[in-house]
């Protein structure tokens, strides 16, 4: 799941390609993405709670990020905090979702 998120976060800008070469399959955020976080993590970061002052229902809102950071930099996902706080550390430990097991690709 890690993959496919950071896949969807590069698919959010356009970029350049040789056209001989097969793209992959484009990322859809409504049909990839999203149901990944309403299973794993719009249960605690919604209008209704919003832990972390992060709601991730909302597109703009799920880019601008919460109280640390900015969630998403699209097609930088080394600076995209969401992806620091849902990879696993050297344990397998994540800082995200909390009391589940870490996110897989």
């Amino acid at each position: 799941m890690r993959l496919l998120l950071s896949l969807s976060l590069l698919s959010l800008i356009p970029f350049s390609g040789n056209a001989a070469e097969e793209s992959p399959k484009p990322v859809s955020f409504y049909q990839d993405i999203r149901p990944i976080f309403q299973a794993n993590c719009v249960g605690c970061h919604q209008p209704s709670k919003n832990n972390g002052d992060y709601v991730m229902t909302d597109f703009q809102r799920l880019l601008a990020g919460g109280e640390d950071a900015i969630a998403i930099v699209p097609g930088k996902p080394d600076e995209s905090h969401l992806i620091e706080e849902i990879t696993p550390d050297a344990d397998g430990d994540a800082e995200m979702p909390k009391k589940n097991d870490p996110l897989h690709a």
